[in-house]
């Protein structure tokens, strides 16, 4: 595939376009592969969604608390054997190189071995820990799917490198849809915690064929070049240590939780902290697709970042808060209308965490301009911050309050990840956190008016939809005029020189 044809197939843009400015057409390049991505995760948010309000009707709550721990397993195999094969195609000089890529493929493939390995030899003494016996038949499988994926072709990552973010949603699209229908069709014919391993391995499944079959570039075969691997694990060596100290930071709560909670009630929790994590990804993602690449390039030229960052809390503020603002107002009726009486108990959870998003995601957009300007210590202490409070509040709050305690120890642990943001933000002459403030006392003065109004409508006889509504209404009215300002951001950043 010829350049030309990539930045077709990736963006969309044609010969027409030929009369517009680079600056412009770069923009709008970066703009529509974003959208892809955003698409990508909505549709994969929904798919879970869709598939969790079928399967919490045909299985029991410990089933999904039972997923959880195996879930925590998996990603603690993944993240702790993170080399980022991914992102060195991604950011390599050498990713046209037939050596390279094999080269990469052979290490995915010894990582996939290693963590089934690790799988088999882990899952009984994981079972024995938390008292779970079926752990050590599942996990296993969970394993295999890993191994499954982790032989996808290097053609993902190339189409990442290329921006192709149409096929890439393709693949995950089929992945979440394969995998929901197959988690429901199993749960109709054996309704138990299988229905969602297997569900899992059908979606590697999916995503190793359509790797193989449907996107273009270098047909994977094992190779090894010495040179190349060298550059890998250079590279991958500062992603595994993050990733060791991410999983810690983001999947302690399952861990803890599941130790000192019945599972019925862990499977209650994963649902609840389902629902709310659907606004940090997206973030995210717009942190890392558009304001990044923004940042550098103004980095590059010498031009101050305080605008970039400015523009891209303002869009970060107003989508976040009005999302979670609704959540924290009407966690509750969510999960009513969602789930069966059996989780009523997720809508008290979803407020909390919904919250807790809201303090991660304010500091967010420092996180491209820091990067730009070469400062990714931050980060690391950030998490470390984070994992130190977590900690301390953690169990102090299980010990004071009981499970209610523990998630609010959980969810203040986001302090200690912002405290260290902001002072570095600070450091960087980008602003200082009072505007933070006075958003979140707006946010939760609305989500208190709203969730009055909604419970003034369900005392007069209105039920959970109409209550939803109530506060959708409340919400959307009391943060339009942010909406407007946001238009002007996206206008700006479209214009941008990418």
């Amino acid at each position: 595939m010829t350049e030309a044809q990539s930045k077709t197939e990736g963006d969309g843009t044609t010969e027409e376009g030929a009369d517009k400015s680079p600056s412009r057409k770069s923009g709008r390049r970066v703009i529509t592969a974003s959208v892809w991505v955003v698409v990508a995760r909505v549709g994969q948010y929904l798919f879970r969604l869709g598939s969790n309000f079928i399967l919490t009707r045909l299985l029991l709550e410990e089933a999904f608390g039972i997923m959880a721990l195996v879930t925590v397993f998996g990603i603690g195999m993944q993240m702790m054997s993170d080399v980022g094969v991914g992102p060195s195609v991604i950011q390599s000089q050498r990713a046209h190189d037939p050596k390279f890529l094999n080269t990469v493929w052979s290490i995915q493939i010894i990582r996939g071995s290693l963590i089934f390995l690790a799988c088999l030899i882990g899952a009984q003494p994981f079972a024995s820990f938390y008292e779970e016996p079926i752990l050590a038949q599942l996990i296993p499988v969970i394993g295999l799917g890993t191994f499954i994926r982790e032989c996808s072709s290097t053609k993902f990552w190339e189409a990442s490198r290329r921006l192709e973010t149409r096929q890439i949603a393709m693949v995950e699209f089929s992945g979440a849809l394969v995998s929901a229908f197959t988690m429901i069709v199993f749960a109709l014919i054996h309704p138990s915690v299988w229905a969602l391993v297997v569900g899992n391995v059908a979606g590697a499944v999916t995503h190793f064929l359509m790797c193989q079959f449907y996107l273009t570039g270098h047909t994977s075969r094992l190779g090894w070049d010495s040179e190349a691997a060298q550059s890998i694990f250079t590279f991958g060596r500062w992603v595994f240590g993050s990733t060791i100290l991410t999983f810690l930071v983001t999947q302690t709560d399952r861990l803890v939780f599941g130790k000192m909670i019945p599972m019925q009630m862990l499977g209650v929790y994963h649902i609840g902290a389902m629902l709310t994590t659907f606004a940090p990804s997206m973030l995210r993602m717009f942190a890392d697709k558009i304001l990044f690449p923004l940042s550098a390039q103004m980095r590059e030229k010498g031009v101050d970042l305080q605008g970039v960052y400015r523009q891209g809390k303002i869009f970060n503020n107003t989508v976040a808060g009005w999302m979670l603002c609704g959540f924290i107002a009407g966690g509750q009726v969510i999960v009513d209308i969602l789930f069966d009486d059996r989780y009523a108990q997720a809508g008290w959870i979803v407020q909390i965490l919904s919250f807790a998003a809201w303090v991660g995601i304010m500091p967010l957009a420092a996180r491209p301009v820091l990067l730009a300007k070469g400062n990714s210590r931050a980060f690391f202490l950030a998490n470390l911050g984070k994992l130190i409070v977590m900690a301390i509040a953690m169990p102090l709050g299980f010990h004071l309050f009981g499970f209610p305690g523990g998630v609010c120890g959980f969810a203040l642990s986001e302090l200690g990840a912002y405290t260290v943001i902001s002072g570095a933000v600070y450091r960087a002459g980008l602003g200082s956190s009072w505007g933070d403030l006075l958003v979140t006392g707006f946010l939760l003065g609305v989500a208190f008016v709203a969730n009055a109004a909604a419970r003034a409508v369900a005392s007069a006889g209105g039920g959970a939809i109409a209550s939803a509504i109530v506060i959708f209404i409340v919400v959307t009215v009391a943060w339009s005029p942010r909406f407007w300002t946001m238009y002007g951001t996206v206008k700006r950043l479209r214009n941008r020189e990418l």
